[in-house]
């Protein structure tokens, strides 16, 4: 919600103690979503917000690929944490 004072108020008071807000853009600089990344730490590992939003009006290629580029992403980091521990 660009520009809305709460949703800033919201962001900076979350629980959460590592987190990224990421714009999506096609290569000619449109503006096509948003990514929302939050964690947290817990007695037993960690916890995770892992959101994405995109308009309905968003193209199916754009979608799929940036559905995979997540999916890979999100996985690598929760190795790295993983092995991190280890």
């Amino acid at each position: 919600m660009p520009g809305s004072t709460s949703a800033v108020r919201l962001w900076c008071h979350h629980p959460r103690t590592r987190f990224g807000l990421g714009l999506l853009f096609l290569e000619d600089g449109t503006e096509v979503g948003r990514a929302l990344i939050q964690f947290g730490d817990t007695a037993d590992g960690f916890t995770a917000n892992l959101t994405v939003y995109f308009p309905t009006s968003c193209p199916k290629d754009v979608l799929d690929h940036h559905l995979r580029h997540y999916a890979v992403e999100f996985r690598n980091w929760i190795v790295a944490a993983a092995e991190a521990r280890a």
